[in-house]
């Protein structure tokens, strides 16, 4: 075994702490980026080279409008604004405000979490925005 496994862990922390210095600067809390990460992440970058659409400027646009990404005719029939009501709804249930929607995320029960996640798609905007 050796030391093989100490060298894997060591590149895990490495990735973990290059995220949090590429994310985590002064506008967002950790507890948004952790849940960010926990539940976005795997399928939504902040930029084009992701499963899903690219979160960077999602907060206020319409849904299905990034040019980048083939949505589901559900997404793009929609008609969605995200805002912050429409985000806190879908995080919840995705099919249950968008039936038949292609995203493979089941929800989120915990209300405060989800607020943290549309706090940081804010925030991000902002951020993408040269706004603070």
């Amino acid at each position: 075994m050796g030391r093989s496994w100490f060298n894997g862990l060591s590149g895990i922390f490495a990735v973990f702490a290059y995220i949090s210095a590429t994310q985590a600067d002064d506008i967002f809390t950790e507890q948004e980026v952790a849940l960010y990460q926990e539940h976005c992440a795997v399928c939504h970058e902040v930029s084009d080279e992701s499963l899903g659409p690219s979160h960077s400027n999602v907060f206020g646009s319409l849904a299905g409008s990034d040019k980048n990404f083939p949505y589901s005719e559900q997404i793009l029939e929609s008609g969605l604004i995200w805002d912050r009501e429409t985000l806190l709804v879908f995080l919840k249930d995705p099919q249950a405000l968008v039936p038949g929607n292609s995203m493979g995320f089941m929800g989120l029960d915990s209300l405060e979490e989800r607020e943290l996640i549309v706090s940081y798609l804010i925030k991000l905007k902002q951020k993408n925005n040269g706004l603070k």
